[in-house]
Formats: C-alpha cells, structure tokens, sequence
C-alpha cells in the first residue's frame, strides 16, 4: 500500500491538466468530425505519455544525481500538494507559509527581471 501510495505521489497527477486541456480544446474545436471513440483514445495516449514522461524524468534524476541547487540564501520547493519545504537563511521550512515565500520570491524575481 506505502509504494502504491508513492507511485501516484510521483505521477504527480494534478499537473496532467497541463496536458489534458489544451487535448479537450483542441478536440471541441474539431467538432465537424468528432468521434467520442477517437477522442478518448487520444486522451488515454495524451494522459499516459504526460505520466510516463514524470516518471521517466524523476528515474532519470534519481539515476544521475542531479539535484537542486540553491541560490541565495536559500530554497524553496514548491510540492503538488499546495506545501513546501526549503531551508532560508539556515532555518527548515515546511506547509503553508513556505508556499507564500516562494509565490512572493517569484514575483520579486519577475518585478527586477529586465
């Protein structure tokens, strides 16, 4: 039960939407020749390739070493979950308030971009 609970955590599934709407919309605008089999072949493919491509992504980082590297005095991970973990200035964040860091630290970083 612990590793099927890890598995979904790592098909990180909230961000399938990124794959499936842009699917959708472009499937409703097709309507002079839609098909409902078609349509929800397309989606599974569509579903399973963003899914794979997650899990392919995080053995691939896992395999390598590849980790995040902090710049500053700090980071923030931002988690599927609407929570976060990080370090900032030596001191271990976790949940809610990191998240607000992190949306306030990108807004930052966007107003001093050229």
């Amino acid at each position: 039960m612990h590793k099927l609970k890890l598995l979904i955590r790592a098909l990180r599934l909230p961000f399938s939407s990124a794959s499936i709407l842009p699917f959708i919309c472009g499937s409703v605008l097709a309507k002079a020749d839609f098909k409902w089999l078609n349509f929800f072949l397309g989606l599974s493919a569509v579903l399973a390739t963003h899914l794979a491509a997650n899990l392919i992504n995080d053995y691939a980082d896992s395999k390598s070493g590849a980790k995040y590297q902090p710049v500053g005095p700090g980071y923030i991970i931002p988690m599927a979950n609407n929570h976060s973990c990080g370090n900032v200035f030596g001191f271990n964040l976790r949940g809610k308030l990191p998240t607000a860091m992190h949306f306030l630290m990108r807004l930052s970083f966007a107003w001093l971009s050229p």
